[in-house]
């Protein structure tokens, strides 16, 4: 963290009460960085691609170079520093321009929709509608030297909470330096990078690899919950949707997205990965319309899983709720036993993303 020690010393260090089993601590370790120049974004999913702990974001306040605020759907950074116990230091890219730089970039038209419709001065109603690109989870693939990045499009239109989503799509990185790129993947009659409908399961929500098989959770809001389902495909077909499965209850795998059973309840953003001091996989987020981290843990990706418990409490945000926690097990120590869990809240003009920690019990 930039001037990690200093930062440090002025943290005030709060050991949240209430543990229930497997969370036996959690501690705040304080505000993550940010360029001075960012007043807020949401998200965070990480992974680790050449070696470094990459972090995506969301939507992105910041002041451009020129002095003009600005929203950028998808911002990122990137990090060597593997010990997180004394927070974290981040590279922060930026463009040509000096400004937070776009990890997933848009098409042609995409781009043109944006300008055509931003500021005050739009040249198109409705003034302020723009394409947004929400980055998802990274999977890592070494053995084809690429990582596959989960992303949603979504329409946004002025004022809070409107959006309607596009759909779902999964970008390639092949190399750290290469743009990533968004390639056809069957698409479905509508936009051909996309792999799937805006009314279909959010898949990316997380992902794990067990061997060369890519399980995949799509979380949405069915019956007033935030609700999971489960897809797998091998690796080395994972933008091909005709490969795809999804898990029926009863041990069965079916290519019917429509029969795919409810494998757990979460949140839209989440972190699913195996923990091997409690021998189980463990998914880690925050409880909807609530400020707690919940945890559940399962011995295989489709379940059964336990019932959740509370992680923490989060520090309350100053509008709204916690929404988008998320664990980063790259960050991880003694085997599993210590976690660095991340959220974003509402701070005065903007948002703030804090780190915890966490030790698990046996």
């Amino acid at each position: 963290m930039g001037n990690a020690a200093s930062q440090r010393a002025e943290l005030v260090r709060t050991a949240y009460s209430g543990m229930q089993w497997p969370v036996l601590r959690a501690t705040d370790l304080g505000i993550l960085p940010n360029p001075r120049v960012i007043s807020g974004r949401d998200g965070g999913y990480s992974g680790v691609f050449a070696g470094r702990s990459v972090w995506l974001y969301g939507d992105t306040s910041f002041q451009r170079t020129s002095g003009e605020g600005h929203m950028a759907s998808n911002t990122w950074a990137f990090s060597d520093d593997v010990d997180a116990s004394d927070g974290i230091r981040f590279t922060f890219p930026v463009d040509q321009a000096g400004d937070p730089a776009l990890f997933l970039t848009y098409t042609p038209a995409e781009h043109d929709y944006n300008v055509a419709h931003a500021g005050e001065r739009c040249r198109a109603e409705p003034c302020q509608a723009r394409w947004a690109l929400w980055p998802l989870t990274i999977v890592p693939d070494p053995a084809r030297a690429r990582a596959l990045i989960f992303y949603t499009k979504m329409h946004a239109l002025p004022g809070e909470f409107n959006f309607r989503c596009e759909g779902r799509g999964i970008a390639l990185w092949s190399h750290f330096d290469a743009a990533r790129a968004r390639p056809p993947q069957n698409g479905f009659g509508g936009e051909a990078e996309l792999m799937f409908r805006g009314n279909e399961p959010n898949f990316g929500s997380a992902a794990v690899v067990e061997g060369e098989m890519l399980y995949v959770y799509g979380c949405d809001t069915l019956q007033g919950k935030k609700l999971c389902r489960l897809g797998r495909v091998p690796l080395v077909q994972a933008l091909d949707r005709r490969a795809w499965q999804y898990f029926v209850n009863g041990a069965n795998w079916t290519n019917d997205l429509g029969a795919a059973s409810v494998v757990m309840e979460g949140n839209d953003v989440l972190s699913v990965a195996y923990n091997r001091h409690l021998r189980a996989y463990v998914a880690i987020y925050a409880k909807p319309l609530a400020n707690q981290v919940l945890l559940t843990t399962a011995p295989r990706p489709e379940g059964p899983w336990t019932q959740p418990v509370v992680a923490f409490d989060t520090l309350k945000p100053e509008q709204l709720w916690v929404y988008d926690a998320l664990a980063h097990p790259e960050l991880e120590r003694e085997n599993g036993r210590i976690q660095y869990v991340s959220y974003s809240r509402r701070s005065g003009a903007g948002s703030e993303m804090r780190l915890v920690e966490m030790e698990l019990a046996r």
